[in-house]
């Protein structure tokens, strides 16, 4: 009984300590999430009637967009001191077809309580200058928080 007591307490004492580093871990990765990325933490949705139904969850530095049942995992960069428009460079991690690997780049802004992405199609080289839409070249995201 006593070495099921003692196997207990250790048990018990491992489980506190890897708690703790787990903690102390997510805190770390909190620390590292500031400014505009932070501000986008969270679930977004399609702001408005028209267009595809989307999904972006913002976690850390890691984008899950869901972009009418295509789901792409990215690592999400932003330079919200860029000029004229804050930039954002998407690193395809697991995505439709040969997406991984392949950088996206865009702009984007806050506008209000919406989050406004205009971004180049896959692997395309020039970041927009604008936030418009334009077909096979720029694709332009309107989003909102996701009400639970």
């Amino acid at each position: 009984m006593r070495n099921v007591l003692r196997w207990s307490a250790m048990v018990l004492a491992l489980g506190t300590v890897l708690n703790t580093f787990s903690a102390l871990a997510v805190r770390a990765e909190d620390e590292k999430v500031t400014g505009d990325l932070k501000k986008m933490q969270g679930t977004w949705v399609r702001a408005g009637d028209e267009g595809p139904d989307l999904k972006w969850t913002f976690k850390g530095d890691e984008l899950r967009a869901d972009v009418d049942g295509a789901i792409y995992v990215s690592k999400i960069t932003v330079d919200s001191k860029a000029t004229p428009n804050a930039t954002v460079d998407l690193v395809i991690k697991e995505g439709p077809g040969n997406a991984a690997g392949v950088t996206v780049k865009g702009i984007y802004k806050f506008d209000g309580d919406k989050l406004v992405f205009c971004v180049v199609k896959p692997g395309g080289d020039k970041r927009p200058t604008e936030f418009k839409g334009i077909d096979d070249e720029c694709y332009l995201f309107t989003l909102k928080p996701e009400k639970n």
